[in-house]
């Protein structure tokens, strides 16, 4: 999906390898995905698709993994993909009601459990998939923290 905007469906392995993708919506395809020919658009989306997770080199990826209990791809493709930066998200065909507006991080927040993993080490099995830190690429360790500000107004003296 790119926002609202059904781009391509998609068949994935039990892996997340995209085995096929009948493209819906050519104007809408990720730049640099888009080939007349469809086997060339499956290896293209194949590797868009896996620059939207952490890499492999990632600094922590291994403890990470082993407390997701699944691979990275794995987790990610749980989280629909979504990230903080773009408008794509891979929508599960058994929920035809879902928008953009319902799984973006701006409006509805996120899971701070990835993170707690891999800035500060926490082992504790992690159930809650709904991160940005599944799709954020880099090679150093990172993970998105919400942080509220309260700020005063007034005038002391």
């Amino acid at each position: 999906m790119h926002k609202n905007q059904r781009v391509a469906d998609l068949t994935l392995s039990t892996g997340g390898r995209i085995l096929a993708a009948d493209v819906m919506n050519q104007a809408h395809m990720p730049v640099g995905t888009y080939s007349d020919y469809p086997a060339l658009t499956t290896a293209k989306l194949q590797r868009w698709m896996e620059t939207r997770t952490i890499p492999g080199e990632r600094q922590g990826k291994d403890r990470i993994e082993k407390t997701l209990g699944c691979s990275v791809n794995d987790a990610m493709l749980k989280s629909m993909g979504v990230r903080l930066t773009d408008y794509y998200w891979f929508k599960d065909e058994h929920a035809p009601g879902l928008t953009w507006k319902d799984v973006n991080y701006h409006d509805n927040g996120f899971s701070q459990e990835i993170a707690s993993v891999a800035i500060y080490g926490n082992e504790t099995p992690v159930v809650d998939f709904w991160s940005p830190d599944l799709t954020t690429d880099g090679l150093l360790k990172k993970a998105w923290v919400i942080s509220l500000f309260l700020l005063s107004s007034g005038i002391s003296g």
